[in-house]
Order: C-alpha cells, then sequence, then structure tokens
C-alpha cells in the first residue's frame, strides 16, 4: 500500500525527534548534579512546573486542531489549511502569553503552593522558565504545520541544531563564576526562542 509505505518513510524522523530530547535531560541533569547538593531537585520541581501548563493548553488545543487541518489538505483547500492554522495558533498565543506573565510574577506563589520545601529556590529557576512556557506553546502549534504538510525531517533537523544549541549554552551558563541553576532554565529559554524563530523563518 503507496500510503502505508509513506508513513513508515515518515515515521523513523518523527520518533527520533520525540526521543532526542533525552540527550537534553542527560546532560542537564549531570550538569545540575554537579553544582551541588539540592541543584537537580531545584531545576526538576521548576522544570515540571513550566511545562505544565504547556501541556494543559498548547498540546491539547494544537492535537485537537491537527485532524481537522490535515483533512483541509487532504480536500486541497491550502488556504482554509491556513486560515485555519492562524486561527488556532493566534488564539494559543492569546492564552499563552498572559500565563507566561503571570507564572513569571507569582512564581513564588506557585512554588510555595506546590513545593513547602525549597520554594525560594524553585521559584528563582521558574522565574526563567516563564519564557521557555510562551515558545514552547508556540512550537507545539508550528511543528503540526510541517507535520500536516507530512513533513518530519525539517523539524528533526531544528531540532538537532537547537539541542546543540542548547547544551552549549547549558553548559556555559551553568557554570558556578555564570548562573549556577538557573542558566539551566535560561538556556532552555533561548533555545525555545530560537526553535520557534527558525520554525517560522522556515
Amino acid at each position: 500500500n503507496p500510503d502505508f509505505r509513506h508513513i513508515l518513510k515518515q515515521l523513523p524522523p518523527r520518533s527520533i525527534d520525540q526521543g532526542i530530547d533525552s540527550i537534553n535531560s542527560v546532560v542537564e541533569t549531570n550538569l545540575a548534579r554537579r553544582l551541588g547538593d539540592g541543584k537537580l531537585s531545584y531545576y526538576e520541581n521548576a522544570y515540571i512546573l513550566h511545562t505544565t501548563p504547556i501541556l494543559l493548553i498548547s498540546t491539547s488545543i494544537s492535537t485537537a486542531a491537527f485532524p481537522k487541518l490535515t483533512a483541509r489538505l487532504a480536500q486541497g483547500r491550502s488556504d482554509l489549511f491556513r486560515t485555519e492554522f492562524l486561527q488556532v495558533l493566534r488564539a494559543i498565543i492569546w492564552i499563552t502569553l498572559p500565563i507566561s506573565v503571570v507564572a513569571y510574577f507569582a512564581r513564588g506563589y506557585f512554588a510555595r503552593l506546590i513545593f513547602t520545601n525549597s520554594a525560594p529556590e524553585i521559584a528563582l529557576v521558574f522565574g526563567y522558565f516563564a519564557a521557555a512556557i510562551f515558545f514552547r506553546s508556540v512550537y507545539a502549534m508550528l511543528s503540526r504545520w510541517f507535520y500536516a504538510q507530512k513533513d518530519t525531517v525539517t523539524p528533526l533537523v531544528i531540532s538537532l541544531l537547537v539541542i546543540a544549541l542548547n547544551i552549549v549554552l547549558a553548559f556555559k551558563l551553568s557554570q558556578p563564576d555564570a548562573y549556577g541553576i538557573v542558566g539551566l532554565a535560561i538556556a532552555q529559554s533561548i533555545v525555545a526562542a530560537v526553535e520557534v524563530i527558525i520554525l517560522m523563518f522556515v
């Protein structure tokens, strides 16, 4: 079946793209452990806080919109595909932008509410994740543009580039004489912004 063969060709790049983030996690975990006791816990808890709105809002919305977008392309209506894609993207931007702002200014409250121990340290790291919340949310929808077009290679190539950038930035910014554990969150936010800019340009 030609369609089944086409899916098999798309599967390896998508699978690699899904799993490649594990390299990031391993590097960041090792860097956080070297910074001393408790640093890894601060970073992981702040990372969980920043991931929650991304999964609950942008990933859910973009996943729900994806079947309709692919149906538009199957109908040969690329004009409707573009219009509806932009509508969903604008909705995600208008929802997540205020969430990112609230997450930054209320970071201490969220950290104390969820994590009673080490709340100030977690809040400090979480504050630098606020920008990543916005850009990761936008990425969740932008990536669907390529997947709807049956292009799984472009997101993979861009992911490889930004992961390499993240590793370099994480290593430099997390040095004790630089930003320490906060440097890992700064690197994540910078890389999230760069990835979105590249995808929009492409």
